[in-house]
């Protein structure tokens, strides 16, 4: 069975409901608006796994992305093919993990690695995840005169706004301007002149989630697991190699 719950806290504890519960021998959950100290009021029997970024208890099986580290590796590649100043395209300070601000980390690490200095001006938030909005503000970015010549967007939709921008702008990509995205969309490989992007190995995620899953309702009550999917680079032509 599936329950959508529109990142709506409410909605997210209505599926952890005893009424809910009798339902399943177990639950997916994927957390996007319960922090911890909610998720810790569920009391259930029943087998529970969560997926995403957000803290949780520890008693809770949870399966998570390895974002900062992705978002690293792909913005210290930029830096190797000769990148000075970066934009976080899509990314957040957010207090606690959220995919946004776990990029945004992953970034700041690769920046700082690189002894280059941080300017929250080159982190750009959006209204919400689109190609059309990540189009619009980086257009207002380029149009600041901050210079730049490294975008790297916390997702592969993001990362088509802004190659979309550039080329509206006339800079040219990778010559001008590098972009790098995350998730390895199919569609990434087709866009002109091809996106790097971080593959966020899902298939891995959803495996180990529902294998998790699988053995807490055969019986397995061993301790909570927590594990942070593996993730890789696929380099291709938005990005320059090692300058």
């Amino acid at each position: 069975m599936l329950a959508r719950t529109s990142a709506m806290p409410e909605e997210e504890m209505e599926a952890l409901s005893s009424a809910r519960l009798q339902l399943y021998d177990g639950v997916l959950l994927s957390v996007a608006g319960l922090d911890a100290a909610r998720l810790e009021r569920a009391r259930t029997a029943k087998p529970i796994v969560l997926l995403g970024e957000r803290d949780s208890p520890e008693r809770f099986d949870h399966v998570r992305l390895a974002n900062e580290e992705g978002a690293r590796v792909a913005t210290a590649h930029m830096i190797e093919g000769g990148s000075r100043r970066i934009v976080v395209l899509g990314g957040t300070i957010d207090a606690g993990h959220t995919m946004s601000s776990d990029r945004r980390l992953g970034w700041e690490r690769a920046v700082t690695d690189a002894g280059l200095g941080i300017d929250p001006r080159y982190v750009l938030p959006l209204p919400y995840y689109g190609s059309a909005p990540a189009r619009d503000v980086l257009l207002r970015f380029i149009d600041s005169g901050l210079p730049f010549d490294g975008v790297f967007a916390t997702t592969d939709i993001l990362a088509l706004g802004a190659m979309s921008a550039l080329a509206e702008r006339g800079l040219r990509v990778p010559e001008d301007v590098q972009v790098a995205g995350f998730d390895n969309l199919e569609m990434s490989q087709f866009v002109p002149p091809g996106l790097t992007s971080v593959d966020a190995n899902h298939e891995k995620l959803a495996e180990t989630a529902i294998g998790m899953l699988h053995k807490r309702i055969a019986g397995w009550s061993g301790p909570a697991e927590h594990v942070i999917i593996p993730v890789r680079l696929v380099v291709r032509g938005s990005t320059r190699a090692r300058a």
